[in-house]
């Protein structure tokens, strides 16, 4: 997670550290470029878009991000956005 901090931070966004249960009520896939929405407690975001600026595999994104909702005993749902 360090790198991922790192690469984020380098590229002028930020990095929350959240506290506490988690609330979210489903997933957010977003597939639109350069457009991220805004953070609340109803859902997790994955920007699999900016996955191509970081030279990732989308699929492996999308993998690993499914795996980090499992292990927070994250929600089901999934919500595309195109």
């Amino acid at each position: 997670m360090e790198r991922v901090k790192e690469i984020v931070l380098e590229e002028g966004g930020a990095y929350v550290e959240l506290e506490g249960e988690h609330q979210e009520q489903f997933t957010a896939i977003n597939y639109v470029f350069n457009m991220t929405l805004e953070p609340d407690d109803s859902y997790f975001i994955v920007d699999v878009w900016a996955a191509d600026l970081f030279g990732i595999d989308q699929e492996r994104l999308l993998a690993n991000a499914t795996e980090v909702v499992k292990k927070l005993n994250g929600p089901a749902a999934v919500k595309v956005i195109k």
